[in-house]
């Protein structure tokens, strides 16, 4: 028996719409992946924000543009990106760096719940090397797409082998720092948009140069 006319276009209708559907998401999902294999083939070709390739902060902002976690900043305390993250593009850290003669790398966030540390292996020719480390607690702030660093512990080891971790028992040197460290911070300057978030990259932005950092998980 033949269908109706009407029905049958329905049907043809139907189904062009589905196939249509699936084209799109095929499309999204080969975007997406595109974004991110340029990233990483970047990154094998040269890990350091210090000599990343020119190609790096386009390929970060496309990056940005298919951010897959909806309400960031909020996920980013879920517990589910614990972890160890690594910074591997930074360009106004790299161009501090050029200016003065020193490099900052690597840059390392360990997050714990709400616990984050940061340790930066400094490095230049006109200063002893070492570690700059702070620590304190990740906050969620106003926006679910943004975070808030409050650190409360800082302090400086000399010696490219000699980082602590964490600050244990403090010495009169980390009394000293600690205290120019906690002088020196403006909370104002610690709010950061979250750009983008997956189970290995993250991309923020440093509000007053309006510039991005990308970090990757390595632990």
């Amino acid at each position: 028996m033949a269908l109706p006319e009407v029905t049958l276009q329905r049907r043809l209708g139907s189904h062009a719409t589905v196939a249509l559907a699936q084209q799109q998401e095929l499309a999204l999902v080969s975007t997406v992946s595109a974004a991110k294999r340029k990233v990483t083939d970047l990154l094998q070709a040269s890990a350091s924000l210090h000599s990343s390739p020119p190609d790096m902060k386009p390929a970060v902002e496309e990056l940005v543009v298919e951010n897959p976690t909806a309400k960031a900043g909020e996920a980013t305390l879920s517990g589910r990106f614990e972890g160890t993250w690594e910074v591997f593009s930074a360009p106004h850290i790299a161009s501090l760096g050029a200016a003065c003669g020193a490099r900052f790398e690597p840059i390392r966030y360990r997050l714990e719940g709400d616990r984050l540390v940061s340790n930066v292996r400094f490095s230049s020719s006109l200063a002893q090397e070492g570690w700059l480390s702070a620590s304190g607690r990740l906050k969620p702030a106003i926006s679910n797409d943004v975070v808030e660093v409050a650190f409360d512990k800082f302090w400086v080891d000399f010696g490219s082998n000699s980082l602590r971790p964490s600050l244990g028992s403090e010495g009169a040197l980390d009394r000293v720092v600690g205290a120019l460290g906690r002088a020196g911070f403006f909370s104002h300057f610690a709010v950061f948009p979250v750009l983008y978030l997956d189970d290995d990259m993250a991309v923020f932005r440093f509000p007053p140069l309006n510039s991005n950092i990308a970090v990757r998980r390595v632990a």
